[in-house]
């Protein structure tokens, strides 16, 4: 089965990009209408044609210029107004899940449905390897349905209506959101935002056209202005059907595409099938939304939100077939059994509504268990064959140990608003008890004694200063909460946590650790606040030198300072890069200044040129008893720097190629 997804994720990549090109065609094509009926209001005498006409030649020759001018004037005003909508959605998926009547789920809330959704986002998070985006809810919509919005990772969304909520049992929740965050992890919610940006400019052009022109106001124009306007109106028209045409078929791909995903993330494709089975069992009102502006985000969604799939006509449908998606995930699958799940789900809302204000519980169901525990004691990861294809391996185990590995008391911290700052700076607190003490007395100058009493109580629960493989997976939890404290609050948070590093210092730098939380800390609360980076543009040539210095200090320090084991892991590694003649090894003085400035400059690289040289990395380490602590969380540290989709690695964990 993982062979047949892969094959099938491939071929809907290069579907998807053929179909792009078809977008630029329908501009083309009503560039050509514009310009041809402009030609005939012109010219009259090319209708009479024979000796009494006027050739095309020579009427496009004749009027070039005014061809030009209407060619520009089309042109700039698609731009204008599909740039103003971009625009508006540039600063990030909530805008959109604002727009559609969503609340934000808060870190604190009390919602026990809240909260398992909070749950299942943070871990398909760290199976996707992407930054968790923020949790929306519509509240006043009772079908089964989700999407994704948002223009990279960092900015990005996760909206799911209520009746999902109520209605899908935690594994089906889990394939959901999965499935979502496979648009997520291949650039889907980006293409989503742009269609939506390109569809309003087709349609303001062509409804500005029939106001300014004279399609819908003739009034005692011209006969030529009017047969002018309403072919610029119907012009407009065709190059939306056309372009709505282009989206439908678009999504469809990326559908197929995000639900052979979400069985890659969970590796239980019964959840999957199972919420759409829901949907296919509860018909026009099984993923139907209320909202007005439901149209305008058909695209993004899980499934139809304007009706039932299967009685839209195919070339209009802005999704498969629910049945043909059942069938891909459970061969065995007979409508027959549609009834006995309608049945099902309407004895489960009565027995809710018999049970209303108690509290469900929120611990997973034996088949949700059995797809995050795979009952291995040693994590193993293909995450180099993930890297070098660009196909995900599932994080489960990752998740698996941040809901199950994490101390209680820790995690209950990293998910409290009022405590998550003490959790934080609880991680970066030193072995050496004198350090220990200082750092204290720092957190006390900076935020105060509550904050220091705080800490110190996380501390005293646990026992000992946070191990190594514990720092990422509560650090990873408490992001989420983060995302929803102030901006002011966060930059002090920062500053203490600088301050705090700086106390524990080795040769003079800051730990290892204490770089990678504090760099994480500062790149995921920034993105929160600022919205997505640039957009990836660089190839790897350009910035070789940014690269192997990431390389040389990655190699030195999963080999402890060893010069020759450290030269031998970075020859590897730019081996596996495919680096033709790669810079000579050498490790920067200044290992802190070096790595954080060559980060920066690999912000811009595109997707193959991170793809090699995550690739690069992880041959460092690859057939390792166990990864480093170090070089965990440099490694988390490049990743998401990058923005690039690796499931968390934890200190410990064997990484090995997988040969299939």
């Amino acid at each position: 089965m993982p062979t047949a997804f892969f094959e099938r994720q491939k071929q809907a990549r290069w579907r998807t990009a053929y179909l792009l090109l078809l977008f630029t065609g329908v501009v083309l094509g009503l560039l050509v209408v514009l310009n041809g009926a402009l030609l005939f209001a012109l010219e009259p005498a090319l209708l009479m044609g024979g000796a009494r006409g006027v050739s095309m030649g020579e009427a496009v020759s004749g009027h070039a210029t005014v061809l030009s001018v209407a060619t520009g004037v089309a042109l700039l005003g698609l731009g204008f107004f599909t740039a103003r909508m971009a625009l508006r959605l540039r600063a990030g998926g909530r805008v959109i899940a604002v727009d559609m009547g969503a609340d934000a789920v808060q870190a604190a809330t009390t919602d026990p449905a809240e909260r398992r959704l909070r749950n299942v986002v943070g871990e398909m998070a760290l199976a996707a390897g992407v930054i968790a985006p923020g949790v929306y809810v519509m509240q006043r919509e009772p079908g089964i349905n989700a999407f994704a919005a948002g223009f990279a990772p960092s900015d990005a969304v996760v909206v799911v209506t209520r009746g999902a909520l109520d209605r899908l049992e935690r594994d089906e929740l889990q394939g959901v959101v999965a499935h979502e965050f496979s648009h997520i992890v291949n650039g889907d919610t980006r293409l989503n935002t742009l269609l939506i940006a390109i569809v309003h400019g087709l349609e303001a052009l062509a409804i500005s056209s029939g106001d300014h022109v004279g399609a819908r106001h003739g009034g005692h124009r011209p006969p030529a202005t009017l047969v002018l306007g309403w072919a610029a109106y119907v012009a407009g028209l065709l190059g939306v059907l056309c372009s709505r045409l282009v989206k439908a078929a678009i999504v469809r791909q990326r559908e197929w595409l995000a639900d052979a995903a979400a069985v890659q993330y969970t590796r239980y494709p019964e959840g999957l099938a199972g919420a759409l089975k829901k949907i296919a069992a509860g018909r026009r009102l099984g993923s139907a939304l209320l909202a007005p502006r439901r149209r305008e985000v058909s695209h993004m969604l899980f499934a139809p939100g304007l009706g039932f799939a299967d009685e839209w006509p195919p070339l209009l449908a802005s999704h498969p077939p629910v049945a043909r998606r059942i069938e891909a995930l459970d061969p065995r699958f007979d409508a027959g059994d549609l009834d006995a799940i309608r049945d099902a789900m309407l004895d489960a809302m009565r027995r809710r509504a018999q049970e209303a204000g108690e509290e469900a519980d929120d611990r997973a169901t034996p088949a949700a268990e059995s797809v995050l525990a795979p009952g291995a004691d040693t994590v193993t990861h293909t995450a180099l064959i993930a890297a070098a294809t660009g196909a995900l391996v599932a994080g489960s185990d990752q998740a698996r140990a941040l809901h199950a590995g994490v101390p209680g008391r820790l995690s209950a911290a990293a998910r409290s608003r009022d405590e998550v700052a003490a959790l934080v700076l609880c991680l970066l607190l030193a072995d050496d008890a004198v350090i220990r003490r200082q750092q204290l007395d720092a957190v006390e100058s900076c935020l105060g004694g509550g904050v220091r009493a705080t800490v110190a109580a996380l501390l005293a629960e646990y026992g000992r200063p946070v191990q190594p493989r514990d720092r990422l997976p509560l650090l990873e939890l408490a992001l989420p909460t983060l995302a929803d404290v102030p901006e002011d609050d966060a930059r002090r948070l920062i500053a203490a946590a600088a301050r705090i590093a700086r106390l524990d210092r080795i040769d003079g730098r800051i730990r290892v650790h204490a770089y990678a939380l504090l760099r994480l800390l500062q790149i995921r609360l920034q993105a929160h606040a600022h919205g997505h980076a640039r957009a990836d543009a660089s190839p790897l040539y350009r910035v070789l030198d940014s690269a192997a210095v990431v390389m040389a200090l990655f190699a030195w320090h999963a080999h402890a300072g060893d010069h020759t084991l450290a030269e031998q892991a970075y020859a590897r590694g730019m081996d596996a890069m495919l680096v033709p003649r790669a810079p000579a090894f050498h490790v920067p003085d200044d290992w802190v200044v070096a790595l954080t400035g060559s980060l920066r400059s690999l912000e811009g690289l595109d997707a193959d040129g991170k793809r090699c040289l995550v690739t690069g990395l992880l041959a460092v380490v690859v057939g390792e008893d166990g990864v480093g602590a170090n070089v965990a969380e440099l490694l988390r540290v490049v990743t998401v720097s990058l923005q690039f989709p690796l499931p968390l690695v934890l200190p410990g964990d064997a990484l090995v190629a997988d040969a299939t």
